[in-house]
Order: C-alpha cells, then sequence, then structure tokens
C-alpha cells in the first residue's frame, strides 16, 4: 500500500512483474495511477487520490491481485450522549422536539380541541357548551 490521503491501491506480487499485466493497467486507468516500467507494475503515488473508483484496473487483473481501498471510509461516529439532566429540561416538548396537541394554539388551530372530535364543528351547530 502506498501513501496518499484518500485512495490506496495494492498490485500482489505474484502479478507485479507481468508486463502483460503492467500495460494492460497501465492502458486501461483513466487517470495514470499505473506506469508499466521495465515490465513492472509502478505506481505513481501523485495520481492516487484522483482516482475515480471506477474498478477498471480490478476487472483487468486476475481476480484479488488488484486492491483499490478507500482510506476515508470509516465507521461514522456516534453522536455524543446529551449533557446529563437535558431530557429534564424539555420544556414541554415530545421527542421529536412538537408540542403535545393541548398546548396548540387555537387561533392557528380552531378545530383542535372541539368535542365531536370532527375536524370543524358542522355549519351552524351551537357553540361548545350551549344548551341544546
Amino acid at each position: 500500500m502506498t501513501d496518499a490521503l484518500f485512495i490506496g491501491v495494492e498490485v500482489d506480487e505474484s502479478v507485479a512483474g507481468d508486463p502483460e499485466l503492467a500495460a494492460k493497467l497501465e492502458e486501461v486507468c483513466p487517470v495514470d495511477i499505473f506506469k508499466a516500467s521495465a515490465g513492472h507494475v509502478a505506481i505513481v503515488a501523485e495520481n492516487l487520490d484522483e482516482c475515480v473508483l471506477c474498478e477498471l484496473c480490478i476487472n483487468a487483473a486476475p481476480p484479488g491481485t488488484v486492491t483499490v481501498k478507500k482510506l476515508y471510509s470509516t465507521p461514522p461516529a456516534e453522536a455524543p450522549p446529551p449533557p446529563p439532566g437535558r431530557a429534564a429540561r424539555s420544556r414541554g416538548r415530545r421527542a421529536g422536539g412538537t408540542r403535545p396537541r393541548s398546548a396548540a394554539c387555537r387561533c392557528c388551530h380552531p378545530h383542535r380541541g372541539t368535542r365531536s372530535g370532527s375536524p370543524r364543528p358542522a355549519a351552524g351547530s351551537p357553540p361548545f357548551g350551549a344548551a341544546r
């Protein structure tokens, strides 16, 4: 494996000295990571981070002999735990950050809190609490 910031490339020793494979890898790589040098596969370190992960080199080589690794693919960091006592100071909000229904104002949500459960009182019905 060579040093690079984003991409690492390995060529197995069993095929690194194959002049045909060296020429094929140099031909298929669109960003010139491989160079056929004296019948050996040479990796051009300056071009490693230009890799577009096309897998042409992997497909051109015998199975398992060329490996391309993303050096930046680490497991995602876990979110830090909430500070102590944070849950107790939620200010009446639910887990998703929404207010309970009873706390909604009636100017924006006039249908909430009706006795019949319908979205809005029927037209011409008496006001809530009026004698029938």
